[in-house]
């Protein structure tokens, strides 16, 4: 079977490391594999990911007939990618290679037009998790076929992954990710503030690269709590490499989000696989690879109106601002809102009892190591129609 492959391999983004697994997971299974990269690969390319650099080919070197054609990106960028390589999807007459799109979604729902655009350009849709399937199923009827593809991880890694570094000092929580309105990295400070203001023997330390002190800091003030009062708090907006965030797993205590919309969520999944205890919102994408550990799921129940944010480019009478993220992703959308106080509480407790250590009652290597993905995906693609 030969597959030809568009995405964002060897980028340090979350679609850049999923689009990496799930290109190592095929090779491992003997894929004849060919990447025609959406972007410039990133340096990581040529680190643990360098088997993959052989595979990269421009549109000038691409072999001709593939068997399957894989576009992985934003949902929108899938059907403009598409539209370039002017492939028609088998169940709409053509009769080249069968079509598949995979991506992801961060809400409840999914906008008519975008699930209509996916559903012309191909013949099945792979994501991440159920909760992606639930939002894309509502549809469905006229959308290609949705399948469920997790995220993978190499097999052989996990051993290292669970090699703990003994916890001394205050109790650390620690969030892994952006500082948007989505992952909500705000509300999780708010909620840091109510259960432990004042406190010297707890931290919350915010892993949120690229993101601007000022957000932060006006976060804090927001509290109008003294400086004092939220001296745990500990923002670190640097890139890390992926051996200094191993080693964040390894060492902190407890991984901590007040996400309002998830399709997966790598970080989560990394404080899975290192087996560090887990507080997030039940409802997302996570539940699939939490649900059966001792992670806490609070409350994200009550649905609320999705946005996006914006930055300021100019400054003038009505001022222009640039939409950052939140691709397809409108007003008209719906994610859950977590219950903070739910999630403080969560919180005070895991930090009395120093609740560090995550039971998984599965194995890890059987449902998500790159052999197990990649032999759901085949199948999947086996059985196209």
């Amino acid at each position: 079977m030969k597959i030809r492959y568009y995405g964002h391999v060897g980028q340090a983004t979350g679609y850049g490391r999923a689009a990496s697994d799930l290109c190592l997971a095929f090779l491992r299974a003997g894929v004849d594999l060919e990447i025609r990269p959406l972007a410039p690969p990133g340096p990581q390319l040529w680190g643990s990911h360098m088997p993959l650099g052989a595979r990269l080919r421009s549109d000038g070197d691409l072999s001709p007939n593939p068997d399957v054609i894989i576009v992985h990106t934003l949902p929108l960028d899938c059907v403009r990618a598409l539209e370039v390589i002017d492939v028609k999807p088998r169940r709409h007459g053509g009769g080249g290679p069968a079509v598949i799109v995979q991506t992801t979604w961060e809400a409840l729902n999914a906008p008519h037009d975008l699930i209509e655009a996916l559903g012309s350009a191909c013949d099945e849709v792979w994501v991440p998790s159920g909760a992606n399937d639930l939002a894309f199923a509502t549809l469905e009827p006229k959308l290609a076929r949705v399948r469920i593809v997790p995220h993978g991880f190499d097999e052989d890694s996990f051993d290292a992954r669970r090699q703990v570094v003994e916890s001394t000092g205050p109790f650390r929580f620690y969030y892994v990710g952006a500082w948007t309105a989505r992952k909500n990295p705000a509300g999780l400070v708010r909620a840091f503030a109510y259960a432990f203001a004042g406190r010297s023997d707890v931290e919350l330390v915010l892993q949120c690269a690229g993101a601007r002190p000022e957000a932060i800091n006006g976060v804090a003030a927001s509290t109008a709590l003294r400086a004092l009062d939220l001296v745990g708090v500990r923002p670190a907006l640097t890139h890390k490499t992926d051996a200094e965030i191993l080693a964040l797993h390894r060492s902190a205590d407890c991984f901590v989000t007040a996400t309002r919309g998830e399709a997966w969520n790598l970080p989560a999944f990394d404080a899975m696989l290192a087996g560090r205890h887990v507080i997030s919102p039940r409802g997302m994408g996570s539940d699939d690879f939490l649900r059966h550990t001792t992670a806490d799921l609070y409350g994200g129940r009550n649905p609320g109106i999705a946005h996006g944010d914006v930055e300021l480019r100019t400054v003038g009478t009505m001022g222009e601002f640039r939409l950052i993220g939140a691709q397809g992703l409108t007003s008209r959308c719906l994610w859950l809102e977590p219950d903070l106080v739910e999630l403080a509480l969560a919180m005070r407790e895991a930090a009395a009892l120093r609740r560090r250590d995550l039971r998984v009652d599965f194995d890890p290597r059987e449902r998500y190591g790159y052999g197990a993905v990649a032999k759901l995906a085949l199948n999947h693609i086996e059985n196209l129609p």
